[in-house]
């Protein structure tokens, strides 16, 4: 053995026993996948309210169902006006009852004070107007507690958190009352109808959890979940299908998340990552996810230049398939080690990495690879600059834009979204394939475009140098490809750094994202010579 080969094989092993160690810390991280299921109450009495059915016994069901929240829109101060409980005049009823005499001497209430019989409404509205901020003072006489706003506040509009009456005879059920609303749960709540189809619900439930996810339940405000993560699938009841309908295609609907080991109802807390590890984490991960793509593109182009003597003494008959499988393994290899420690950072960033974070992922190498591959300065834009501006270059230019938004948008990803609907259509309501929307930039743009930049790399080797200036590529010009080819790489990060995601599907995943690329790529390249030698015959 040489010493360069020594030294290679050093490096293999190094690699290996990096990511080998990567992998155990993670899966030290990982914990069984749950979710907690939700159901809105007020769907849940119109539904027993229309047929008939026991709502205490419909609960019953939804709890044995595996369903262990009931989300109840929150009360605000004008409905405890509403019935009674907090009583509210205006100026002109204090004036107009002064005029009559039916006021003592002496009594001066002003406008704005709110008039409250029962201790424990007092203490409701009290505390709403301190977490709102609003000033007021207290007093008591009479058999009344008085709450003191300033004339001119409206105070009936403040929160008052959950109906208590409500939340006991839910919790009597044994479900968790909480707060209806998206900002019950943050990013984690995941609306479903019930009877979804199985694709549709593992797509939403795998999607990347974002903010951290709390619970606001009236009386104890407590988080749910190990460590904030845990799903909030809220289930919208179908009307139509009536309780027991309803009940049955809840447990159908669950049936694919049980089959993969999920759990449901409110786990033990495991406790949260230290806060002081915040901010060191968010920075390692977007180091992590700004270069780990270049260096995957990078180590792709090394190990089809290390392949390619090995191969064309070995199997010549092989190459450049043998090379392009050299470089395309040895790029996933790359990206997946970088995704495991994407991974690890996000869960000490405390699940505070929202949608911003996952932008930044494919945004920021596809930027900086931009700058690296073209750099300036430009003569083709100066020169498109001055020219006239027609309706042509302006269509090029939306059209571009607008390429350039949907294959950097994984905030609302409509391109993902359109594939999932054909999805539905192509395989109905099967779970096959249901990851693959969402893996689109991997298979249809990322793998792909690298495996036409590395295909073009190799030919270019046997080029002159005077053929290879950049102004001549033209169309044998790998830069765009190798632009395009960061999606595949950026694509596995984004994977693996899913935290609702376990890892081994986040690993399987990937490489079948890649095996379709590749694929994918390979029809294109063959496509491409045919186009090219059907173009040159025509010429000759």
């Amino acid at each position: 053995m040489t010493r360069r080969q020594a030294a290679s094989a050093a490096r293999l092993l190094a690699w290996v026993a990096a990511g080998a160690v990567l992998v155990a810390w993670d899966k030290s991280l990982e914990r069984p996948a749950s979710a907690v299921m939700a159901v809105p109450a007020r769907e849940a009495e119109s539904l027993c309210s229309r047929t008939g059915h026991s709502l205490e016994d419909f609960w019953k069901r939804l709890r044995a169902a595996g369903v262990s929240v009931a989300l109840l829109p929150e009360e605000r101060l004008s409905d405890l006006v509403a019935d009674g409980r907090v009583l509210g005049f205006s100026r002109a009823e204090w004036e107009k009852w002064g005029a009559m005499g039916l006021l003592a001497p002496g009594v001066k209430m002003r406008p704005g004070t709110a008039w409250i019989r029962d201790r424990a409404v007092l203490l409701r509205v009290a505390a709403s107007a301190r977490a709102s901020g609003a000033s007021f003072s207290t007093s008591s006489a009479g058999g009344f507690f008085f709450v003191e706003f300033p004339e001119g506040f409206d105070w009936p509009a403040l929160p008052a958190g959950l109906a208590s009456d409500a939340a006991k005879a839910l919790s009597a059920a044994g479900l968790i009352p909480a707060l209806d609303g998206a900002g019950a749960a943050g990013q984690g709540r995941v609306l479903l109808p019930v009877g979804a189809c199985a694709r549709r619900v593992l797509a939403a439930v795998h999607a990347p959890s974002g903010e951290r996810r709390t619970s606001r339940a009236f009386g104890d405000l407590a988080p749910w979940g190990q460590a904030g993560r845990d799903r909030l699938i809220v289930w919208k009841l179908a009307p139509g299908l009536g309780v027991d309908g309803n009940i049955s295609a809840l447990r159908e609907t669950v049936k694919p998340l049980r089959l993969r080991g999920w759990s449901f109802g409110p786990a033990a807390d495991a406790g949260r990552p230290d806060a002081s590890w915040e901010w060191p984490a968010k920075l390692l991960f977007g180091l992590i996810v700004l270069m780990g793509p270049l260096l995957a593109v990078r180590s792709a182009l090394a190990a089809l230049k290390a392949a390619a003597p090995a191969v064309r003494r070995a199997a010549p008959l092989g190459s450049p398939v043998f090379e392009l499988a050299a470089g395309l393994t040895a790029c996933w290899c790359v990206a997946a080690l970088a995704g495991v420690g994407a991974r690890i950072a996000a869960h000490y960033a405390g699940g505070s990495l929202s949608v911003p974070w996952r932008v930044w992922t494919l945004a920021g190498p596809v930027t900086l690879g931009a700058m690296s591959l073209f750099p300036f300065p430009w003569p083709n834009l100066t020169r498109s600059l001055d020219a006239p501006l027609t309706a042509w270059a302006l269509l090029k230019g939306c059209l571009l834009a607008a390429a350039v938004l949907v294959c950097l948008d994984a905030k609302t990803d409509p391109a993902a979204w359109a594939l999932a609907k054909a999805g539905d259509f192509v395989f109905g309501r099967g779970e096959t394939w249901w990851w693959l929307p969402w893996r689109w930039r991997e298979a249809g743009l990322g793998w792909p475009g690298l495996m036409a930049a590395l295909f073009l790399v190799e030919k270019g080797w046997s080029r002159p140098a005077s053929a290879c200036d950049s102004s001549a590529l033209g169309l044998i010009d790998p830069r765009p490809w190798l632009l395009a080819g960061l999606l595949g790489p950026a694509g596995v990060i984004l994977c693996f750094s899913n935290l609702g995601l376990p890892f081994s599907s986040a690993a399987a995943h990937s490489l079948g994202a890649l095996a379709l690329g590749s694929l994918f790529g390979g029809l294109l390249h063959a496509a491409r010579q045919t186009l090219f030698r059907r173009a040159e015959s025509v010429v000759q």
